[in-house]
């Protein structure tokens, strides 16, 4: 259980340093108003957005490693935990100020996941049937699509569009 917790953990770290990274990367990567092919290859030029994605594929290994030995409420509070670590490395990336409650709130996520940790104990693999995955792929299809679209859509609106998708990816990723 203890290397379960660890990998857990690792996926924290890595999952909160990857979204600096990429947000650096991002950043140095001329914008456009849309989501077109020439983005993706002016992303993949950018150093830190490369280790962010590379960060981000180690995040899912450890994930997997950790949801073998632990409950998935576990697994899902330390990946939360992730965005604390995206604030505090921020602080020392991107130059970012947090407030004292800020600061608060990231050391009672620290509390809670230590609690959530401690409260961990074994738990068998979920059972899914082969209906239901066909039903869960068709859904990520869907949501895949709405999200070229989406990106399709200049300025704000398209951004946010492209929020909700990524969301729900999200989401659709730790169903499965």
């Amino acid at each position: 259980m203890l290397l379960a917790l660890t990998c857990a953990f690792g996926a924290m770290l890595a999952y909160g340093i990857a979204t600096v990274l990429q947000s650096v990367g991002a950043r140095r990567a001329a914008g456009s108003d849309t989501l077109d092919l020439t983005l993706v290859l002016r992303l993949a030029r950018q150093g830190p957005y490369v280790v962010g994605l590379v960060l981000d594929v180690v995040g899912v290994a450890l994930t997997v490693v950790a949801l073998r030995r632990l409950p998935l409420f576990v697994v899902q509070a330390a990946i939360a935990g992730s965005l604390a670590v995206t604030a505090v490395v921020a602080t020392r990336v991107v130059d970012t100020r947090l407030s004292r409650a800020e600061w608060l709130a990231i050391a009672a996520v620290g509390l809670g996941l230590v609690l959530v940790a401690s409260s961990a104990g074994a738990e068998g693999p979920p059972a899914t049937s082969t209906e239901a995955r066909l039903v869960l792929l068709g859904v990520v299809v869907v949501v895949g699509i709405m999200a070229v679209v989406a990106g399709r859509v200049p300025g704000s609106r398209g951004a946010v569009w492209m929020g909700a998708m990524a969301g729900l990816g999200f989401g659709l990723g730790n169903t499965a």
